[in-house]
């Protein structure tokens, strides 16, 4: 773990490779004159190690380890040309890094292994021929290997390079604890997808990766759900429109004064899909045209449709009364930011009870997150600040956002509760750092599951709406870091 600024500018200007299973994959079990436990055995032993710091030959060492491990001369050196002769390149990685010295101009590359003078000579035609360092240093030209803190030491010196300004990677985990513990940003590498994405995320501004991703995928970051099936639904593209304000990323289709959820009805739906308040409650937050008698149309429809306890209901449709409290709270929202919270007075009253009593935590028929309601009262009190009418609910809402920051790592959680949070001017160093830590390398988030279809088990989700939300939810932390609202630095877990 290292600590990364959301900065425009990124922090480090190295990078420090291990060679040997990380660039160059060997395989033991494929040697014949030696049981593959004894070989690792030789190779973590005293002579061995000297013979890697360049303080015995190898006629010495090999001699020494044929002594102390009780096997013939010819096997070990048998052992050792069948063990090189299994060298398998990480071609992955290899053309990760020249994509990233081509992204990065000012990136330093540097090999950085524990590797013996005749291994160092041979290995060099192949490493050379990578075109992807700068210089190699073994532990051989330098002395001293890993994790001796001389051979950081050694190693930074004749590099020129600071320390806190370099990302360390090794597949040994003594060696990435000695690597941070000199001040390195260390990485330990098990494979190479998410070495990668670390790389990514820590050289790049998360924010404009992010914003690239939405670009390239314009007008086509649709839901899927879970049985395969694209579906093009207006509520996704009013989220990511919602998080971007750019009507260029997105697709929409309306069909009257009040919204359908669909563009185009999925075969899964059945026959016909009724019109619905959420969607026509989130249209008409976002979009800055809809005309007041559309509106009015929509208060309308949507004050006939209320449950006896005075709740907006799901659909404009009497034989689908269905109850949702995050759908509910979306309408809510909608009645209050445009002068008519009062007529639904007892939906408020409703959403403090389900605050106090935290019955929310078990999610809603639609909405599986619990994050999704504070996501949206989130939303509605820092609109309005300073509203005396929404005291008790932006009391609630901020004592449930300071007790669930960081409560899980659940990526689209983690999102919601982020924006929600920073709108409020609340620091969440802990969301942040899942969210930020799971950026691809492509600059955009991985799919997530959104929502689903209530009592069925099908669920819908994408790439596109974590994207926007995981930008936004950045993008209003760094507003926060500037005006001085964080007084840490933001650490990312790589894994």
């Amino acid at each position: 773990m290292g600590s990364l600024h959301i900065a425009a500018v990124p922090n480090y200007d190295a990078l420090v490779l291990e060679i040997g299973n990380v660039f160059c994959m060997y395989s033991g079990s494929r040697v014949s004159s030696l049981p593959a436990s004894q070989i690792a055995s030789a190779l973590a032993s005293p002579a061995w190690y000297d013979y890697e710091r360049g303080k015995l030959s190898k006629q010495a060492c090999y001699e020494r380890l044929a002594k102390d491990f009780d096997f013939a001369l010819e096997s070990w050196t048998s052992a050792i040309e069948q063990l090189m002769a299994t060298i398998r390149q990480n071609e992955e990685l290899i053309a990760a890094v020249r994509e990233l010295r081509s992204t990065y101009p000012s990136l330093r590359v540097f090999g950085m292994t524990n590797m013996a003078q005749p291994v160092h000579v041979d290995m060099l035609p192949l490493m050379r021929g990578w075109c992807i360092f700068d210089e190699i240093y073994s532990s051989a030209s330098l002395g001293f290997r890993k994790p001796d803190l001389d051979a950081f030491e050694h190693f930074v010196r004749l590099s020129n390079t600071d320390p806190q300004a370099c990302v360390f990677i090794d597949d040994t985990l003594e060696n990435v604890i000695a690597a941070e513990a000199f001040g390195f940003r260390a990485i330990h590498f098990k494979e190479t997808g998410s070495t990668v994405a670390a790389l990514h995320n820590l050289l790049g501004d998360p924010i404009k990766r992010g914003r690239s991703w939405l670009q390239r995928n314009a007008q086509n970051m649709f839901s899927e759900t879970t049985l395969g099936e694209i579906q093009k639904d207006n509520y996704a593209q009013l989220l990511i429109l919602q998080c971007t304000g750019n009507k260029d990323l997105v697709v929409l289709k309306k069909h009257g004064p009040v919204w359908n959820y669909y563009i185009e009805p999925p075969k899964s739906a059945g026959k016909g899909y009724p019109f619905d308040s959420d969607t026509t409650a989130l249209a008409m937050i976002v979009l800055d045209d809809v005309p007041q008698e559309e509106k009015e149309v929509a208060f309308g429809m949507i004050l006939a449709n209320l449950s006896p306890d005075g709740l907006p209901l799901c659909w404009f449709d009497p034989c689908r009364p269905r109850i949702c409290h995050c759908i509910a709270a979306n309408v809510f929202r909608f009645f209050y930011l445009n002068g008519r919270g009062d007529e639904l007075r007892d939906a408020y009253t409703f959403f403090c009870r389900l605050l106090k009593s935290r019955a929310y935590l078990r999610g809603s028929r639609y909405y599986q997150s619990p994050d999704w309601l504070l996501f949206i009262l989130g939303d509605l009190c820092a609109r309005r600040p300073r509203d005396e009418e929404l005291k008790e609910m932006r009391r609630l809402v901020h004592a449930e956002m300071s007790d669930r920051m960081g409560c899980d790592t659940d990526v689209l959680s983690a999102a919601l509760r982020l924006v929600a949070s920073q709108k409020l001017g609340m620091p969440n160093t802990w969301d942040l750092r899942t969210v930020l830590g799971a950026q691809q390398a492509d600059g955009g988030w991985e799919k997530v599951l959104l929502w689903g279809y209530g009592t069925k088990s099908v669920k819908m989700g994408g790439r596109g709406v974590i994207t926007a939300l995981a930008v936004l939810g950045v993008q209003l932390a760094r507003n926060l870091e500037m005006q001085g609202r964080y007084d840490c630095h933001w650490e990312v877990e790589s894994k």
